[in-house]
């Protein structure tokens, strides 16, 4: 009875391991059901604002090989300073960050083979970023809210995306402080969106804050990791969450069929004791 007595409780504590590690997996493979949709919404997202092309090589990653994603979805954005930051990164927004210049050309290749539009790629094994260094002294002047890589957060393996694409921009206040600073001296961009190059030309008005398209918005932003997320994956945690599910409804039964034995073993004893104390009586 009691070797019965310790199976039980060894069996208990293995069942509740089992379920601890269900609830895990269930609970993984939700994030990644999760993080697989929202790459999903994205790419009809690029098919929607006309990125054809975009949208193609997004859609066939995993046999293209090493598609990080558009520039647009590497980042995310203080949204105080999204729409100026949207206008700094400009149409590299839609760029494609891949991992090698030999997966550009296979992306290339299947854009042409299937006429699927063009798009514009960034390989980090190739690429050559822009000098990120402002005066200190711009910096510390008022209105001066920073630099422009400085106030995206990104994963450190695309520094040089992020180098590449805003160089030493600036993000300021305004155009007024854009002058004091002076025309044409450094790269800068208003709150409102207004752009100032370097060779001295400007280009401001009305923008509208997006609320669709590509943009660095947190709203619009694909989980750092959703890119990397390939069926296989998932399919792997669908199979060790059955596994798991399994060793719940394998100890369950288990347990029934031990505590049915022991009933019947506490039971016999109750009769032998019965038995016994008639004998002596």
């Amino acid at each position: 009875a009691e070797t019965l007595e310790r199976e039980q409780e060894r069996l208990e504590a293995d069942r509740r391991q089992a379920v601890v590690e269900e609830v895990e997996l269930r609970q993984r493979l939700h994030l990644l059901e999760e993080r697989v949709a929202e790459a999903r919404q994205e790419e009809r997202l690029f098919h929607a604002i006309g990125l054809r092309a975009v949208e193609a090589v997004l859609e066939n990653r995993a046999r293209l090989g090493e598609v990080h994603g558009a520039v647009a979805e590497l980042a995310e954005a203080d949204p105080r300073f999204q729409l100026a930051l949207d206008t700094a990164a400009g149409s590299h927004l839609a760029s494609l960050v891949v991992g090698t210049d030999r997966v550009a050309e296979q992306c290339i290749g299947y854009l042409r083979q299937h006429e699927l539009g063009v798009a514009t790629f960034l390989p980090l094994s190739t690429l050559r970023p822009r000098s990120t260094q402002a005066a200190p002294e711009f910096l510390r002047m008022p209105g001066v809210h920073g630099r422009a890589i400085d106030l995206v957060r990104f994963d450190e393996r695309f520094m040089v995306v992020f180098a590449f694409v805003f160089g030493a921009t600036l993000i300021v206040e305004d155009l007024s402080v854009a002058r004091v600073i002076g025309v044409g001296r450094i790269r800068m961009v208003t709150v409102a969106g207004d752009l100032i190059e370097e060779n001295g030309s400007m280009k401001g008005g009305f923008r509208r804050q997006k609320h669709t398209g590509l943009s660095f918005s947190h709203r619009r932003r694909v989980l750092a990791g959703a890119a990397d997320t390939r069926p296989e994956e998932i399919a792997s945690v669908k199979k060790k969450l059955g596994d798991a599910e399994a060793a719940v409804r394998t100890g369950d039964e288990t347990l029934r069929e031990m505590k049915s034995n022991l009933e019947i073993n506490r039971r016999t004893r109750e009769v032998l004791d019965r038995e016994r104390q008639g004998v002596a009586g």
